[in-house]
């Protein structure tokens, strides 16, 4: 008997259940045990609103839904816990795996927890790692730990699925694609690939991407990133609390609660949003547009960039949320590939006009105001066109009259200017203006050779050799 995804989906949010103290045991302690003896050492009483132990954004309402729902399960619950393991090395991340069996049906689950929404991980950095290499470090780790437990316990008399959440979900298709001995695989809300690991795997993607499904949360922000492989399903998401956008990619994001512990996947039939569809294809054309070297300094970039984003929350202000973004200006290379990513967009908008409306709309769907009045901001800029005294001004103009004010203006014009705006309502300090005032240059002197990239290669996989029959 295979494992339906809502089992699946239900292990892959008890891995993100460990916290060393509080109500919720830790899942080493029960190597060689049953689930049902995990789970029934959770102290339910002591899951109480608000909880300070239970981890990310998933409340103690949540939790006690999730663990009753595991409850719900019988066939889950007489699964042998048959080993866990964390990896707590400097390139480990604290990645949590564990192999569960039933010897019954024959099923082995192997499952890789998905990184934490702690930003600036070892894991979270590897994720965008990714995105200009073959193998990552996570990878090769899993890959390496998978082949281990599969000689250690014999699992070649199971039926092994492997499955994750996020980073987690990488992780199962790429040991998929590596390892002919998987059977199955589950990915949630898992991003994809480079163009490098299209080109070294192509042979193996081409015979074992069968065995993988996707499963996402439809406006999910980690799924779009890079080229994915497998089949894949959409869900509407439920359970959106103080965390608004940022929740898209939680495990618990696909469960509809109706009763306790009763919970449903719902399908969207429309698949993934058209907005979330342009982000996904709009980031792959920016990246295609560099080199190896440069697109690894933008990935970087592109990290810290979506730290700041998941940074802001609903009751930030504009200048507050300006000064967020500023912020990654200070280092030297943020500010180069900050200027060519707005370049990027800028010839990115011309050509498809509705791109900053879509991602927009996202931003003012989850309540995002602050976010979304940025967005507003740079989409000002970007399409900036005034007429003053019968003469046409651009964005040129606008470029060309700040690089005369940076190169020959004395440093009180920033101060002058800040006051003005404060006067105005907008807070920008002196040094602030300044920075920005090297943006606005840099993005004008890209202007002038980005080319927007698209060549659909992530939608196809190109055979370096010709393609033999698995043995």
């Amino acid at each position: 008997m295979s494992l339906t995804t809502e089992q699946l989906l239900l292990l892959n949010n008890l891995m993100y259940l460990e916290p060393a103290e509080g109500p919720y045991p830790e899942l080493e302690d029960y190597a060689g045990q049953r689930i049902r003896d995990w789970m029934g050492a959770v102290d339910l009483s002591g899951i109480t609103e608000p909880d300070p132990d239970y981890p990310g954004m998933t409340t103690a309402g949540e939790w006690m839904n999730i663990v009753i729902a595991a409850w719900n399960e019988p066939f889950l619950m007489d699964m042998r816990i048959l080993t866990a393991y964390t990896d707590l090395s400097e390139g480990g991340g604290l990645c949590k795996s564990a192999v569960f069996i039933n010897a019954d049906s024959a099923d082995a689950v192997v499952v890789f927890k998905g990184t934490e929404l702690v930003l600036g991980s070892s894991q979270w950095k590897d994720n965008f790692f990714s995105g200009n290499t073959a193998d990552t470090p996570h990878q090769l780790k899993a890959l390496e730990w998978y082949q281990e437990v599969y000689r250690k316990y014999h699992l070649e008399q199971f039926e092994v699925t492997v499955t994750g959440h996020s980073k987690g979900g990488n992780k199962a298709k790429y040991i998929t694609i590596r390892d002919r001995t998987v059977d199955r695989c589950v990915s949630f809300d898992g991003e994809g690939f480079s163009d490098q690991f299209f080109t070294k795997y192509a042979v193996e993607i081409l015979h074992r991407e069968k065995k993988i499904e996707n499963h996402c949360v439809d406006f999910d922000y980690i799924s779009p990133l890079l080229n994915d492989i497998g089949t894949t399903t959409w869900y509407h998401g439920y359970n959106y609390g103080s965390g608004g956008f940022t929740e898209n990619h939680l495990a618990n994001t696909f469960m509809h609660f109706s009763d306790l512990g009763r919970f449903t996947m719902d399908i969207n039939e429309n698949g993934r949003p058209e907005e979330m569809e342009a982000l996904d294809e709009f980031v792959n054309s920016y990246l295609r547009s560099m080199n190896d070297e440069e697109r690894s300094k933008a990935l970087n970039m592109l990290n810290e960039l979506l730290n700041a984003s998941l940074s802001v929350n609903r009751n930030m202000t504009r200048d507050e949320v300006i000064r967020v973004f500023l912020k990654l200006a200070d280092n030297p290379d943020n500010c180069t590939h900050i200027s060519y990513f707005l370049a990027y967009l800028i010839r990115y908008e011309q050509k498809r006009k509705d791109m900053t409306a879509k991602l927009n709309s996202v931003l003012t769907r989850f309540g995002m105001t602050g976010l979304a009045q940025y967005a507003d901001l740079v989409a000002g800029i970007i399409n900036w066109k005034k007429q003053i005294l019968w003469i046409s001004l651009s964005f040129d103009h606008l470029a060309s009259a700040v690089s005369t004010i940076n190169t020959h203006a004395p440093k009180w014009v920033y101060h002058r200017l800040s006051l003005h705006l404060e006067r105005k309502g907008m807070i920008l300090p002196a040094e602030e203006l300044a920075r920005l005032a090297d943006i606005i240059e840099m993005t004008d002197s890209y202007l002038k050779t980005a080319a927007v990239y698209e060549d659909g290669s992530d939608r196809r996989v190109h055979l370096a050799r010709p393609a033999e029959p698995e043995s």
